[in-house]
């Protein structure tokens, strides 16, 4: 019998990093045949554009979570990877920061994956900025932690040494069985992030049947259970989406975006955008709570003169946000 491919589930509250230590892992085992699954919250897939995927195989799933009974969509792109069994190396998934992980972590329990697609290791990245906010602001943040196999513990630049011993300290007392690494821009060490974490090597799920994962997951290995999970979001968190061709006053959307999370910084949880300014340069932003990046982007991102953002909070305006970003494409033209 063949080995099974193995799979890490890469998770992470809104903003922790995945997508950065997903492009970093690409970059660093290029020699790797991938398949990556892309989870996006919004129905704007921004994170496909943002991944440095030439030679891998990407899947985007875009307008909700992986994990809502686990959907027919996902279920589909594992039923046909199960059939190319063979013509890849590893399969990571990422899941959007609102996901829970174990309803994805049973999907590899049904008859028809098992032996040949296998979880290798479940991943959560931890923004160590932003640990207790995001404990605040969701369970879901909790179990992501809970269920790893693996603790991610990134932008450690942005911490003083006791801010991070206290980070790791609540980490200890929510999984005192993971294995905690420190990074910055999600520069984890692969072989730790692609390791099989007791789960590849074993070739069974009853072997260990997840024992140091008891945290309201319970296997059973039954067909039907997988697609069914008591999991519910937060029905005020939602998502908006922008996407507009044009050029962006870079100082007008600087302004504006300021002027978001600083009057919404308990509803804001997240934004991230890709956009283009006159003269052909295009960035992206991204921006958790109060704190806003924007970098030149690095990968293929699209047609050059489209803007796509999305926004993720609590009680959203989506006309106001549009009208918003509108504006700041006006500037430009005046």
């Amino acid at each position: 019998m063949s080995t099974p491919v193995p799979v890490t589930l890469v998770t992470g509250f809104l903003g922790a990093g995945k997508t950065t230590l997903l492009n970093h892992l690409l970059r660093a085992e290029a020699a790797r045949r991938f398949v990556i699954i892309e989870n996006e919250y919004g129905d704007l897939g921004l994170d496909g554009d943002l991944l440095g995927t030439e030679g891998d195989l990407l899947f985007e799933l875009t307008d909700g979570c992986v994990c809502c009974s686990v959907r027919d969509d996902f279920l589909e792109v594992l039923d046909g990877l199960v059939e190319r069994a063979g013509t890849f190396d590893h399969v990571v998934i990422e899941t959007t920061g609102l996901a829970s992980p174990g309803p994805v972590m049973r999907a590899f329990d049904r008859p028809s994956t098992r032996g040949v697609l296998e979880l290798a290791g479940v991943v959560a990245v931890v923004d160590a900025s932003q640990l207790e906010e995001s404990l605040d602001d969701s369970d879901t943040c909790a179990e992501q932690i809970a269920c790893a196999d693996l603790l991610v513990v990134n932008k450690v630049d942005r911490v003083s040494e006791a801010t991070l011993a206290r980070t790791r300290r609540r980490l200890a007392d929510m999984n005192p069985l993971a294995t905690v690494t420190c990074t910055t821009h999600g520069k984890a060490d692969p072989s730790v992030v692609l390791a099989g974490y007791g789960r590849v090597l074993s070739h069974t799920h009853d072997a260990h049947s997840h024992a140091h994962h008891d945290h309201g997951h319970g296997h059973d290995h039954g067909e039907p259970e997988p697609y069914v999970d008591d999991h519910t979001h937060d029905e005020q968190i939602q998502s908006v989406s922008v996407e507009a061709e044009g050029v962006v006053d870079i100082e007008a959307l600087d302004l504006w975006l300021g002027q978001i999370v600083r009057r919404r910084e308990r509803q804001m949880l997240r934004m991230k955008g890709i956009i283009a300014t006159e003269g052909g340069g295009r960035f992206v932003f991204h921006a958790v709570r109060r704190t806003i990046d924007v970098r030149p982007v690095d990968a293929e991102s699209g047609p050059a003169n489209m803007n796509r953002v999305v926004f993720i909070g609590r009680n959203l305006e989506p006309d106001a946000l549009r009208a918003g970003f509108a504006a700041c494409m006006e500037a430009q033209a005046t």
